[in-house]
């Protein structure tokens, strides 16, 4: 993931999913909203990832929108397909390095 995308995620992406994933998707079993917002942001980088390897550039809007509905149709970042995999250490040196600024 790129220094660009990792920005986005952080500061446009990742705020639009905290305030929409609680009232959009309901926890099953032991899961908590705070769970459901971490798969969530798993499913958005992702989408980033996937979109950037394809030379194309997305909206904010666009990556939380589906990042949420993914997980509103039960999808969890835990049993995402190999070719949607974003390594966690690149998600967490991206989400680090931002915060750290």
């Amino acid at each position: 993931m790129s220094p660009h995308a990792g920005v986005l995620l952080c500061t446009e992406v990742v705020p639009r999913i905290r305030s929409a994933v609680p009232a959009a998707a309901k926890p099953v079993g032991a899961e908590d909203a705070s769970e459901l917002i971490q798969d969530t942001i798993a499913h958005a980088a992702g989408l980033l990832h996937r979109a950037e390897a394809a030379g194309k550039k997305v909206a904010a809007s666009s990556v939380a929108y589906f990042a949420v509905k993914l997980t509103r149709a039960g999808r969890r970042s835990t049993h995402l397909h190999h070719r949607c995999h974003v390594p966690r250490n690149a998600i967490v040196r991206t989400v680090t390095a931002h915060l750290i600024r």
